[in-house]
């Protein structure tokens, strides 16, 4: 695949197939392990769902699908699915269906035309990606008005331990991103929070996209840089 943004250490392991076969395994216990408390993907998708239905008739964007947990619950509840990916091992390994359609590309590269879906899912992708800012700029100009963003990213962690994980994490290409720099960048954005949840280090967010541009918005540049790990 050919992508016009340089790719992450974390994005280009996509491709190695130990990834692909190993992943759902992983998926299952990473929130718990990640928040320290009983989180297993049911949940996970159990509250995406409870925030964001109804979903029927709808067209969805979920970027990073990797074996399609999002998107499969979004089909289920009667939406359409634009399944995105860098990998094709992944979207090889997603389930056919007539409203789920995958997509092999990289969201920083703009691939999508304006006002395109309902809603967008970016759930883990945002940690691994080159330029948080660019995918969340692709990400909101694809919404339509009053479409949905749903983000679920690791926060840098507290703890006395985490300064080694976020060493490891930025080794690997995986960045920790700032709670509140990342909500005030995409306010600037016309997006309005409208529930949000923190357990441990994970942070799931849900946006509002405004039916009309904020007249005195003011693009910042950089406000979700992901150098800022440890502040």
């Amino acid at each position: 695949m050919n992508s016009m943004t340089r790719l992450t250490l974390a994005q280009q392991s996509n491709f190695l197939p130990l990834t692909v076969w190993g992943y759902d395994l992983w998926r299952k216990r990473s929130l718990s392990l990640l928040t320290g408390e009983k989180f297993p993907l049911e949940r996970e998708l159990g509250q995406f769902l409870d925030w964001v239905k109804p979903v029927k008739g709808q067209h969805w964007l979920d970027v990073g699908t990797s074996t399609g947990n999002y998107a499969r619950v979004l089909v289920h509840a009667g939406a359409t699915v634009t399944a995105l990916d860098l990998s094709a091992g992944f979207l090889q390994g997603l389930p056919r269906h007539p409203r789920l359609h995958p997509h092999q590309g990289n969201m920083e590269d703009g691939l999508f035309g304006s006002a395109a879906f309902h809603g967008v899912v970016v759930a883990g992708t945002l940690n691994e990606t080159h330029s948080a800012e660019r995918m969340l700029d692709q990400a909101v100009q694809a919404l339509k008005a009053d479409g949905l963003l749903y983000l679920m990213y690791l926060l840098p962690p507290r703890k006395s331990f985490g300064k080694l994980e976020q060493f490891i994490g930025l080794k690997a290409g995986v960045r920790f991103l700032q709670q509140m720099t990342t909500r005030k960048y995409l306010q600037t954005q016309s997006l309005t929070l409208i529930n949000e949840s923190q357990h441990g280090i994970v942070s799931f967010e849900l946006y509002r996209k405004s039916a009309a541009p904020k007249e005195n918005a003011v693009p910042q540049k950089s406000v979700v840089s992901q150098r800022a790990v440890g502040h």
